[in-house]
């Protein structure tokens, strides 16, 4: 009887070790097929992509009306790197070369009350470009000076508020500025009246 139990406890043992081995062969098989397969996408991820950067230089290299121009400047190359890089284009760039301007793009127009975006393809002979611009002068340095007087004056306002709540009221020519609050906005309405 024992020797049946022996016999059975090793059969049960080989049968456990079949399992084991059979399991640990598949579990590798498994995860090499893994890798297999990630790999496999990774390297279909990278060819779109590179097909999608190819796309986009040759639609850059196509928007040139003379395939001898040269790119001089580009107006938003950042919108113009996210196109090479992911074929799409959200907002626009304008590329100079030495006998043309080329923009691709959102161009926004007003209708009625709105305006309204279209994609735009442009080309403009230099030729017939022309120069306008408008200057903005800001007195910068005006209201940086402004500020330490207007600082001083509310702190002096204040103080002579409190001191005029202190004394007597007098018959003046012009309103009284009740509160110290009153004052400051007047002040402040004022500067920004003359920095405006």
């Amino acid at each position: 009887m024992k020797e049946i139990a022996n016999y059975a406890g090793n059969k049960a043992k080989d049968a456990f070790d079949t399992i084991v081995s059979k399991t640990a062969e598949y579990s590798s098989e498994l995860k090499q097929k893994s890798q297999e397969m990630q790999e496999s996408m990774e390297r279909q991820k990278e060819q779109l992509r590179e097909e999608r950067i190819n796309n986009a230089n040759n639609a850059v290299l196509n928007m040139f009306a003379d395939p001898a121009e040269k790119e001089i400047a580009t107006l938003g190359s950042g919108f113009m790197s996210n196109f090479l890089r992911t074929g799409s284009l959200e907002k626009g760039f304008c590329t100079l070369t030495e006998k043309r301007i080329y923009f691709k793009g959102s161009c926004y127009y007003k209708s009625g009350n709105d305006y309204k975006a279209s994609k735009e393809e442009r080309i403009v002979g230099i030729k017939d470009v022309t120069g306008t611009g408008f200057v903005e002068i800001r007195h910068w340095w005006l209201k940086l000076l402004a500020l330490p007087f207007i600082i001083l004056t509310i702190i002096f306002v204040c103080i002579a508020a409190t001191e005029e709540s202190a004394a007597p009221r007098r018959a003046q020519a012009l309103p009284p500025l009740d509160t110290p609050l009153q004052a400051v906005s007047s002040i402040l309405r004022l500067y920004f009246r003359l920095a405006g």
